[in-house]
């Protein structure tokens, strides 16, 4: 996970005076480097704590307007999709353009942020998406790098092209 050099200082003072808030957090950054197969950024703004892979994937925030049948103590995990989720645990949705569905979860306890979240988080990088074809071009390029480098060392072959199964 990439952060600026102020993340520690940033994430206090995002979460000072919201301790059950802030475990959560550090909950979701944990399943999230666990998860994910890339290495992603994350940015500690006014309003939200951004995460980036190539894009912006995902955001946390304390919920600053609440419902009334909101938990007082919740974190705000926010996910944007290709499609309107169907799930009780989605308390808001919106299209603000076509095909572009922004959805809100509300995480009270640790337990929530479960294998559903974690694949609507990692939904962004599923194969057949750029991401996920960036990462793979990228692997390819690793290994022809070290071959190539191999080859310059001892003068060994080349291995031809490898398949999409070891990747």
């Amino acid at each position: 996970m990439r952060t600026s050099e102020h993340y520690t200082a940033d994430l206090l003072a995002y979460f000072e005076g919201h301790d059950r808030e802030h475990a959560l957090y550090l909950a979701l950054v944990s399943a999230l480097e666990q998860t994910l197969p890339e290495n992603f950024s994350v940015r500690v703004q006014k309003s939200q704590i951004s995460f980036y892979g190539r894009h912006l994937f995902a955001a946390a925030s304390l919920p600053v307007r609440r419902r009334k049948d909101w938990p007082k103590m919740c974190l705000m995990v926010t996910v944007g999709l290709p499609y309107r989720l169907d799930s009780p645990r989605v308390v808001a949705a919106s299209e603000p353009y076509p095909g572009r569905w922004t959805h809100h979860v509300l995480v009270t306890e640790a337990d929530q942020i479960d294998e559903e979240l974690m694949g609507w988080l990692r939904e962004k990088l599923r194969p057949g998406t750029s991401p996920h074809t960036l990462t793979v071009r990228r692997i390819r390029a690793f290994r022809i790098a070290l071959a190539l480098i191999d080859r310059e060392m001892d003068g060994t072959e080349i291995p031809g092209p490898e398949g999409k199964e070891d990747l």
